[in-house]
């Protein structure tokens, strides 16, 4: 159908944009999973990239203010075999001052 139907460019005449902006936000385990769309009107200094961060910003810091945590991945490194001299090695191994694990 799109090649043989008439297309119609909608962004031709109309100024408005639409840029879409996930959040997700803690609730117990898992999290609430939103869709925060904001329109705004195209011009040539509008970026959708600028509208989009600044939307970002402006959303993590308000839940941050309002004490709302946003979940990240969890990812648990899983060992399912070290050899003995490697958990010798591991055991005796003591942390540098300010690193980071």
């Amino acid at each position: 159908m799109l090649i043989s139907d008439k297309v119609i460019n909608w962004t031709l005449s109309d100024r408005r944009r639409r840029v879409d902006l996930n959040v997700g936000v803690n609730f117990g385990d898992s999290s609430l999973d939103f869709k925060l769309r904001v329109w705004f009107d195209a011009d040539s200094s509008t970026n959708a990239f600028t509208i989009h961060s600044e939307n970002a910003v402006a959303v993590q810091q308000a839940l941050e203010d309002a004490g709302i945590g946003v979940p990240f991945p969890q990812r648990d490194p899983l060992l399912i075999s070290v050899p003995d001299h490697s958990a010798s090695d591991l055991r005796m191994a003591k942390p540098q001052p300010g690193t980071r694990y």
